[in-house]
Formats: C-alpha cells, structure tokens, sequence
C-alpha cells in the first residue's frame, strides 16, 4: 500500500513539474520572440461572451497574446510600437456583411473631396487631378463635404480656366446633391428649361432662372447617364478611396453582394500587389435559369477565388425580386420551386447561399428553399451557413423557423423601424444576426449598427443620433450582441470564425481603438469615433488629432 502510494506522489509531482514546465515555456516563447505592437489601457472586448481584458501584443499580422497591461508590458521589445487606448474600447475589426464594393469603387473614381473644407481646396485638387489625367474625358469628385456652398463653383470661369473643355461632376459626401459644370450639363442635354424630375431638383436662380448646376436627388441620374464607365485605373483608385474610406470606419472587412468576375479580377489586381488592405467574401449573383454556363463560371470562381484570408468567393447571391414570394396560384408556386431546386443544387455542391428577400412571404419561401436542401442532401463537409439579407419582414414564428434551421439574418440595422424589429426577434429566437450597411446606397458606419442593440431606440438617420449604451430591458438587445454582429458572428458567416471576428491568440491582429468605452452606461454611441484601424498587424488608420464627431 505504501509502495502504491509513493508511486502516485512520484506520478503527481512529475505531472506537475512536466505542467509547470510547458507553462513556462510558452512564457518564455513569447518572451523570446518579436513583439511588433502592444495595446494598453484599453477595454479589450475579446468577443463572443469572453472575458475583458486589458492590453494586446500583436507578431507579424497575428495576436500573440490578450491579458492584462502586466502580462503584455513584460513583452514589449526594443522595436515594439506601443499603443495606448486610454481606457477606450478595443474591439475586433468591423465585418459588414452586406456592401456593395464594386459600385463603391465605381461612385469613387475620380477626385476625392474628402476634407476639402474650403472652395480653394476645392479648386486645387481638382486642378491636381486633371493635371496627372490628361486623358480623362470627364473629371469626376467624390465626397464634397455637404456643409461647403455650390454658390461660389456655380460662379461662371471659377473652375472653367482649370479644366477649360471638360466636363465636371462632384457629388457630395452623402449623396444628396451633385455640381455640374456648363459641359457637364450640356452633354447631359439639360438646359434652363429642362424640368426637375419626380424626386428630384434642378437648381435654378430664383431671379432669372439660369441654371447654377446643381442638382438635387433624383436630377443628378441626368448627368450620371452621361458619364462613361470609369477606366480600369479610376477603377482601383475608386476601390482603393473605398477602402479608406472602410477604414475610417473601423471596418477591415466586407462581405460584397452581386459581384461579377470582372469584380473579382479588379479585387484580385490590388491582393496580387498586398494593397488589398480589405477581406473581401465575395458572394457572385445567380439566377434559377442560368444554367450549365452558370455552374461552369461558379466552378470556375471557386477554383481561381479559393479560401484566401483576404480575398475569396464561396457566396452565390440569390434575388427574390418583387413578386417572389407575393405571387398568388401557379405564379407563386413556380417561383417556389425555381427556388427550392435552386437552392438545393447549390447546396449540394458545397456553395454558401444568401438569398435575398424584402417580403414576409420571401422569407418564408428561402427558409422552405433551405429546408428542401438541407432534406434532399447530405451535409457539406464544412457545414451549412445560408442567409437571408436585408431581413425586414418578419414575425415570431419565421425567426424561430430561422433559429431552428440555423439560418442566418444579415440586418440592415440603420434602416426602417421593422429592420430593428427583425433583429429583436430575430435575436430572441436565438438565431445569429449579422449587420450589413448596403453601402454605397447607405452609410458605411458601424456606430449606427451599434445603436440598434438599445432599447426603445429605431436606428434611422435621425433617432440613432440620440442613441447611447443604456442597460438592456429586454432579452437578445445588449450592446455585446450587436457587437458580436459586426464581428464573431459575421466571421462565422463567412467561414472565417478560426481566423477573425475575435480577439485572441492566433486570431488575425485586425483591431479597432475607439476614442471611449462604449460599454459604460450613458455613453453616447454617435460622439464615440475611431481612433485607430488596424489591419492584418499594420495601422491602416489614425484619427486625426484635430477631428471632430464621425
């Protein structure tokens, strides 16, 4: 009895020492290796219902570690770049699960307006810019600040002497108004008489009517028919504005809907070079009448787009338009089963679906779509992760049907109050939301996301100006959720969950510091900004010290 007992203590005391010995060689590990930055000081939101923690080291484009200011401070190294979050939150980067980057880049070829505070800074870089494009037949702005008058362009020669013979078209930041100049409108065939469309303004002088070039809303479609397709080179400059632009907001990656496989290509030109400092899912759009040339060009995409962690397809975008899913009798029944037959080839060769559906009914027929598929073949090897985009009409019993199936609802939370409704129900069923902005058709702003977790609160564009981290009344609206939309949950809709969308070790070093902790209560969600993006371990944004509130 003696003899067995000694053996157990040797047995305990061995295992321990063996124990204590992998623990400190893990320590010693990170201690000896290269530590390329370091974040103190913050609330560090790790994701996904994980502890907070304090402070991040970051090797090469991966977190090394997440813990305490302590523990990652013994780690700092000669080279280290230190980073200080000031008691703000850091959180995983933003994942915005339905944009539109190809049109992005479109609508932001040309001069990039942003911050030209002044109709001299105005005047200069567009002068810059038609300097080094000679061959651009029109010289297009985006983003001019919407608070900077069009009276003093519309003033004749005032941008006439910088670009005497062609045409010129800005549009503002939010997209509301456009300036054209005489060539512009000319080409366009708008003249003082030309009415203003339904939606839409030409503005005139009260006194005499002239035109003044701008144009309102729906008006600027008139000069926009005009406009030739950017080139390949405005193209990229457009996509890689955007992706400032993204990173303005914190957001380091995006699910894009509808691509093409020219899209693609024009992705994949900025990945080959490594500035495609944004990954990209790509989900292709599909048709139930596209036949074998349709699976020959998915087959195709997938072989050349493979599981890439910047940039790859593995998406096929499916579109209920207005009468799928409201049709009545054999109408709505050959829809129906367009759709399930559909749905189920793709799934049966292994292809993730997101089907979008506007309409109550639409829901119902992807979710019977899914269910068909999901009886009719066995499981892929990686699993199923089919969406819905752009969830709004919903009800209880089709957002437990959604939970029960595992189907996922991309929310657009800044849109109108029954999208919020959605993502309440659809949270309190227990199935994963993900958010999605539908940009460039909506802003690019995770904050407004955000907001919709707040009780009582619609996020449109005027009441999530109010928003703020309040304490949760009800069940699925924490702040942590909504939080876990943009990122963990958007990963894992993605097939991305081993990689991204947390912040632990091994986990890509995508980050994001804001200028406070939006987890105290009170803390208005909309005067909170981004202070620093980082992507694949690099800083790829830096606020300004002199900003003001996003």
């Amino acid at each position: 009895m003696a003899s067995r007992l000694t053996t157990y203590i040797v047995v305990l005391i061995v295992t321990g020492t063996v124990i204590a010995g992998l623990i400190v060689g893990a320590q010693r590990e990170d201690l000896g290796g290269r530590v390329d930055l370091i974040i103190t000081n913050g609330r560090v939101f790790t994701g996904a219902g994980e502890d907070v923690a304090e402070a991040i080291a970051v090797q090469g484009n991966k977190i090394l570690r997440v813990g305490s200011n302590r523990e990652i401070k013994r780690l700092r190294r000669a080279q280290t770049l230190m980073l200080d979050a000031h008691g703000a939150s850091v959180l995983p980067g933003f994942i915005d699960t339905h944009v539109h980057l190809s049109e992005a880049s479109r609508q932001r070829a040309g001069v990039d307006l942003t911050d030209a505070d002044s109709p001299e800074a105005v005047q200069a870089r567009i002068g810059s810019y038609a300097k080094a494009h000679p061959d651009s037949t029109w010289i297009r702005g985006h983003d001019w600040p919407s608070a900077l008058s069009f009276d003093v362009l519309s003033t004749p020669g005032v941008l006439d002497d910088l670009v005497p013979e062609r045409p010129v078209f800005l549009v503002t930041g939010d997209g509301r108004a456009a300036w054209a100049n005489d060539r512009a409108l000319e080409l366009a065939g708008i003249t003082r008489h030309t009415p203003s469309p339904r939606g839409g303004e030409i503005v005139k002088d009260p006194r005499t009517g002239e035109l003044t070039g701008v144009l309102m809303d729906s008006a600027q479609e008139l000069v926009v028919r005009a406009l030739p397709a950017p080139t390949d080179a405005e193209r990229l400059e457009g996509l890689q504005t955007a992706i400032r632009e993204a990173h303005s907001a914190g957001v380091t990656s995006v699910h894009s809907i509808g691509d093409t496989a020219d899209d693609l290509d024009l992705y994949d030109t900025l990945h080959a070079t490594g500035d495609l400092r944004l990954r990209v899912y790509s989900a292709v759009a599909v048709t139930p009448t596209g036949g074998q040339a349709q699976t020959d060009r998915l087959k195709a995409l997938r072989a050349r787009y493979p599981d890439d962690p910047v940039l790859k397809a593995g998406a096929a975008l499916v579109t209920l338009d207005g009468a799928s899913g409201s049709s009545e009798g054999s109408d709505a029944a050959a829809v129906a089963s367009d759709l399930s037959h559909l749905i189920a080839f793709l799934d049966a060769r292994g292809w993730q679906t997101l089907i979008e559906a506007p309409t109550e009914a639409g829901v119902a027929a992807a979710l019977d779509a899914v269910e068909m598929a999901q009886q009719t073949n066995p499981a892929p090897d990686r699993g199923r992760r089919h969406r819905i985009e752009q969830v709004n009409g919903l009800d209880a019993e089709l957002a437990a049907r959604m939970a029960r199936l595992g189907v996922t609802a991309s929310i657009r939370p800044t849109g109108e109050e029954s999208d919020a409704d959605a993502f309440r129900l659809v949270a309190d069923a227990g199935a994963r939301v993900t958010f999605g902005s539908d940009w460039p058709s909506s802003i690019l702003d995770p904050r407004r996301g955000l907001a919709a977790a707040q009780p009582g609160e619609v996020a449109g564009e005027e009441e999530v100006e109010q928003a703020s981290a309040a304490p949760p009344t009800q069940e699925g609206l924490t702040l942590e959720r909504a939080v876990d939309a943009y990122t963990s949950a958007a990963a894992w809709t993605s097939f991305d969950d081993q990689r991204k969308g947390m912040l632990a070790r091994g986990m890509l070093a995508d980050i994001v510091i804001l200028t406070s902790d939006i987890f105290v209560p009170g803390t208005p969600l909309m005067d909170v900004e981004v202070d620093t993006t980082i992507f694949d371990g690099k800083i790829v944004h830096k606020r300004s010290p002199t900003s003001g509130t996003q």
